[in-house]
């Protein structure tokens, strides 16, 4: 597990200015080094984040964490989204309506609004807004495409998530991680050079584990010291750990083979939903097109009961890869990117939506915001992306360009799986769960020594 801890480079020996005690320093890098922008998402592992009577948290503070554990998707999948730095507009745009609803706007309640929002999402949901670059940085023919980009990054971070899974299964001695946390990010304030070489792009890429306040480190020795309730308890609190840790390298895998792996899509659908920052946010209509070279163009939208939604503007254009990247990393053997191109969708404008709220300040509204959902010809790869939301507006502006990457192979998942020390004979993602476990539990990667 060493290699997934913050790089330090070692405890400076100091002493404080008008103090003469000595005092140790752990110094650490700074994970914003070297980078223009630094996306970072902070997520707190475990099914349960507090124990009574546990690093001095008390038997009703630890209730009442276990209560609000419940409320979050600590307990539907093991972790939730605690921090999110560099947050994609997506976000920022439901983040403002959340804070603009409580009837506090302190900085406290903005705060606790936004953390709120975050917990509920889910591992699916939270790499979506991970790997949303749409509003971010801008293409050139210098630079590499969006779509590439992501695609490295995402292939490295599912390769470090499995090989993380790998190590925390290896470990035998349970440990009690608990409220510590997991970081995942890289770099989203620019498109990396055509020159530069897949491995320097790939070294940028964050899966860290830190957070240790409340945590043990266990060994051998320690445990042979402890009762059979405290081992028993360590390995509970180590197995939740580790099935977190197993479930979010799954969904990173799912999210990787749906987005990156189909080499044909034939249709995308247009879905306006209402967001909602205290309920399940409502359909408003929709619309289906074929996936194909298109104009700017009105189409009609329709509700689910077959009346008029209001139209939606937009536009298709196919956007090749740039020439033959400078890929030379292990898992791309021919040289070149590892996408044929991908699809641009221009999402200009809605016009007369239905109105699902009611505002003191503008009457009946809605807060809208558009999802494109594509589908591959056989149905096997599922893809979507969404747009920022409208604050109260029944004909938006959104003027936002998405991207719906093609694949050149759908081998590239088999490869980075293969990297990551797993079988993957059956040419297949685990369909579930409990198998995804299995795989990791066999994995072949190279057991670590002390020579290394």
């Amino acid at each position: 597990l060493c290699e997934f801890l913050f790089p330090y480079l070692g405890i400076l020996k100091t002493k404080e200015e008008g103090v003469e005690e000595e005092v140790s320093l752990l110094v650490l890098q700074n994970l914003h080094d070297g980078k223009e922008k630094l996306r970072l998402i902070d997520i707190k592992m475990g099914e349960k984040t507090a124990s009574a009577n546990w690093q001095g948290k008390s038997r009703l503070r630890a209730f009442k964490q276990r209560m609000f554990d419940e409320l979050t998707n600590s307990t539907k999948e093991g972790y939730r989204l605690e921090g999110f730095d560099g947050c994609p507009k997506t976000l920022t745009s439901m983040e403002t309506l959340t804070e603009s609803m409580s009837e506090d706007k302190s900085g406290k309640a903005c705060k606790k609004s936004r953390r709120l929002l975050f917990q509920s999402l889910t591992g699916d949901e939270i790499l979506q807004h991970l790997l949303d670059l749409h509003t971010d940085v801008e293409e050139s023919p210098d630079t590499y495409g969006v779509d590439e980009y992501l695609e490295i990054i995402m292939h490295e971070i599912l390769q470090l998530l499995v090989k993380l899974s790998v190590s925390c299964h290896r470990v035998k001695v349970p440990q009690k991680w608990i409220g510590s946390s997991l970081a995942i990010g890289f770099d989203s304030g620019r498109l990396p050079s055509r020159t530069e070489n897949e491995d320097d792009i790939r070294n940028t890429a964050i899966v860290r584990i830190f957070d240790w306040g409340r945590s043990e480190l266990n060994t051998e020795v320690k445990l042979k010291e402890l009762s059979e309730i405290e081992i028993a308890d360590r390995q509970t609190f180590w197995d939740s750990y580790k099935r977190g840790i197993y479930t979010l390298s799954w969904i990173a895998t799912s999210k990787y083979f749906n987005r990156f792996c189909c080499e044909e899509w034939y249709e995308i659908t247009f879905s306006v939903f209402d967001f909602d920052a205290m309920s399940e946010d409502d359909f408003m209509c929709q619309a289906t097109v074929a996936l194909k070279d298109t104009e700017l163009t009105e189409i009609p939208l329709t509700r689910k009961s077959g009346k008029d939604g209001g139209s939606l503007s937009f536009s298709i254009k196919w956007a090749p890869t740039s020439g033959d990247s400078l890929l030379c990393g292990t898992c791309n053997s021919e040289g070149n990117s590892r996408l044929v191109g991908s699809w641009k969708i221009h999402v200009l404008e809605g016009k007369d939506l239905p109105n699902k709220d009611v505002s003191l300040t503008s009457g009946a509204t809605s807060d809208p915001y558009v999802v494109i959902q594509a589908k591959s010809n056989n149905d096997t790869y599922h893809f979507e992306q969404m747009t920022s939301v409208i604050q109260e507006n029944a004909n938006p502006f959104w003027d936002e360009t998405l991207s719906i990457p093609v694949a050149r192979s759908v081998q590239t998942l088999q490869n980075a799986l293969e990297c990551a020390g797993l079988d993957c004979s059956n040419g297949n993602i685990s369909s579930t769960l409990d198998d995804w476990i299995e795989r990791i539990e066999a994995s072949t990667l190279p057991e670590y020594s002390s020579s290394d």
